[in-house]
């Protein structure tokens, strides 16, 4: 496989079933190594994805990618740091992450949602993605960049331009897309 992301190395937890699982094979398919992450490595059986029999590893691999699997839950520093330091100890450096795993408890209204499935939410949706970003970075620091913190271009803007009138940005209405080179994240 090669494509834009040819020698990048991407970490997706979640990435057994649904979105991460698409997440996963789309950055494999533009040539990133993937390090796949989720709590069990096989697909919900409810799942809508053609191939359930396969792991999503297994799928990437089979199509001539480079995936591993590593069992974590999203929620739990130990965990995302062993997932953090695999693709390192695999690939020699992190690039991208995807924090996506998530959980959904239902609809129910702030009444009848117990205290549980609260804490549970939480966990998973917020704190996790607070644990991703914080070991990814840890590790975004230590490496070398693949380009060199540069000055912005109109190009850079054009590029994005280009990705919101093309059909890859079929389903992003209404929302802000900055192209800053993270000058408004600090």
């Amino acid at each position: 496989m090669a494509g834009k992301l040819d020698g990048r190395v991407a970490v997706v937890t979640g990435s057994s079933s649904g979105n991460g699982r698409a997440i996963a094979v789309a950055l494999a398919r533009e040539g990133a190594k993937i390090v796949c992450s989720d709590l069990k490595r096989s697909a919900l059986s409810a799942g809508y994805e053609a191939d359930l029999d396969l792991d999503t590893d297994v799928a990437i691999t089979k199509a001539g990618g480079t995936a591993t699997f590593v069992s974590a839950d999203a929620s739990k520093a130990a965990d995302v740091r062993n997932v953090i330091e695999h693709a390192v100890a695999a690939h020699g450096r992190l690039d991208i992450t995807v924090n996506n795993a998530g959980v959904f408890t239902g609809l129910h209204s702030i009444i009848d949602e117990t205290e549980e499935q609260y804490d549970f939410t939480m966990n998973v949706n917020a704190k996790g993605v607070w644990l991703g970003c914080k070991y990814a970075i840890t590790q975004f620091m230590k490496q070398e960049p693949l380009k060199t913190s540069r000055v912005g271009t109109p190009e850079d803007v054009a590029r994005a331009a280009v990705f919101l009138a093309s059909d890859d940005a079929e389903w992003m209405t209404g929302s802000m897309l900055t192209v800053d080179g993270a000058f408004t994240a600090r």
